[in-house]
């Protein structure tokens, strides 16, 4: 018993050292070792997967991250540029982009980044205001004509008719328009064109022979005959020395529209369209004067007691809607090709008078009326452009254009110059038909 408590009480005495000696060594300090931030190699971080649609990324600078930590902060992670980015072009006039823009009339206030569409973050891109000025002639296609004469000894050969070729004409006129974009693709355009008055004349003599006219100055039965200063009609147009035909004609076109563009055309994107709605207005005044004066007498002589004259007025007034559009192609350079098309339907208030008259002012009769009808204007061009500078613009063309439904001077002439319900009754079966070419410049800001 008295060995087992000395073997306990040694057997606690080296346990009681050991721990010591223990406890004394984990006390020791640990050797120092630098922090993280103390290394300088810095951070390679792992280059991302992106899709083939994501162009490559880089960091906006390689040591700008002072930790690890801030390597992978999402504040510094917005400052991600792209590697391959290039400079935003110049607006010079042959500079690649800036060249479509040219094209497309869009100067530099613009900015950059405009699609084909004419706009690009966000922004509308193009001139505000466009100015276009165009020098027109036109002619004009002869309706069917009427026979107002013949020889006496030969009635079957008509001397003078209503499409004499001394009648025809070729107008200078003035093309004005007008436009406000108010949105990206939607502008407001306002265009008025006009032709000078035209007044045309022939005269037609035939030596040693007398001149009737075809129109029929018999009266109807039951009806008392014309006269003029006490004397039928025939007395001055029948067996007459000399007889003239005289025509005139005024024009005016107005319109104002709204038009939406698809886009403009250039390198990369041949084909542009618009769509075109607006209201417009046509005035169409025609004269025909047909003179006669009696053999042996000359227009003007004897107070104008021996010439008498047949006159007709009239005058075609529409108002209506029109739609149409626009189509360019891009060639090549500075140019394009381009059609436009315009349609619509018109309410014409159409007004007629006719006069026989002397030539001191005595009248046969004087007879107006007026007539309400819906006509229809259809109305082609086809031109080419040429992108002078981004600011001006030249183009040239040819227009055509079609009015039916309108009264025409020549075909007011009744059966029988003595049918007054005849005179009054306002034709409008008549049809307009105008052609002729246009250039001119188009300034853009």
């Amino acid at each position: 018993m008295k060995h087992s408590l000395h073997a306990w009480a040694l057997s606690c005495a080296l346990l009681a050292v050991a721990t010591v000696a223990t406890a004394q060594d984990s006390l020791l300090p640990l050797p120092e070792t630098p922090p993280l931030a103390y290394y300088q190699q810095p951070y390679q971080p792992r280059a991302p997967q992106y899709s083939p649609r994501q162009p490559p990324y880089r960091l906006a600078s390689a040591n700008n991250f002072g930790t690890y930590d801030q390597a992978y902060d999402l504040s510094s992670a917005r400052a991600l540029q792209v590697s391959n980015a290039s400079p935003q072009p110049q607006n010079v006039l042959h500079d690649g982009a800036a060249w479509d823009q040219a094209l497309a009339g869009n100067g530099a206030s613009c900015g950059v980044g405009c699609d084909a569409s004419g706009t690009g973050g966000g922004a509308c891109c193009g001139p505000v205001w466009t100015v276009q000025a165009r020098a027109l002639v036109m002619t004009r296609v002869s309706s069917d004509p009427f026979h107002f004469d013949f020889e006496s000894t030969n009635p079957s050969v008509c001397l003078l008719r209503s499409d004499d070729p001394g009648l025809d004409w070729w107008q200078g006129g003035v093309d004005l328009t007008l436009q406000r974009r108010v949105s990206c693709n939607g502008a407001f355009q306002l265009n008025y064109w006009t032709l000078a008055p035209s007044d045309t004349q022939v005269s037609l003599i035939v030596p040693g022979l007398v001149l009737n006219t075809t129109i029929n100055l018999n009266p109807v039965t039951g009806v008392t005959p014309l006269t003029l200063g006490g004397s039928p009609l025939s007395a001055y147009f029948d067996g007459a020395g000399e007889h003239r035909l005289r025509r005139n004609n005024e024009i005016h076109n107005a319109e104002f529209n709204y038009t939406h563009q698809f886009g403009t055309s250039g390198p990369g994107r041949p084909f542009a369209a618009s769509l075109l709605a607006g209201f417009r207005y046509f005035r169409f005044d025609e004269g025909l004067t047909f003179g006669s004066v009696q053999n042996g007498f000359q227009f003007g002589a004897n107070g104008g007691l021996n010439e008498a004259y047949y006159d007709i007025d009239t005058l075609n007034n529409l108002y209506g809607f029109q739609g149409g559009g626009h189509v360019e192609r891009f060639m090549f350079g500075r140019f394009r090709v381009y059609a436009n098309a315009k349609v619509g339907l018109f309410y014409n208030d159409a007004e007629q008078r006719s006069r026989v008259t002397r030539g001191d002012g005595a009248e046969a009769f004087d007879l107006a009326s007026d007539e309400d009808v819906l006509s229809f204007i259809a109305q082609l061009e086809a031109g080419v452009n040429m992108q002078i500078t981004q600011w001006l613009r030249g183009d040239i063309g040819y227009r055509a254009m079609g009015v039916s439904g309108v009264a025409l001077s020549d075909e007011q002439i009744p059966a029988f110059i003595h049918d007054s319900a005849a005179i009054l009754d306002v034709n409008t079966d008549g049809s307009l038909v105008l052609h002729g070419g246009y250039a001119g410049f188009t300034v853009l800001w």
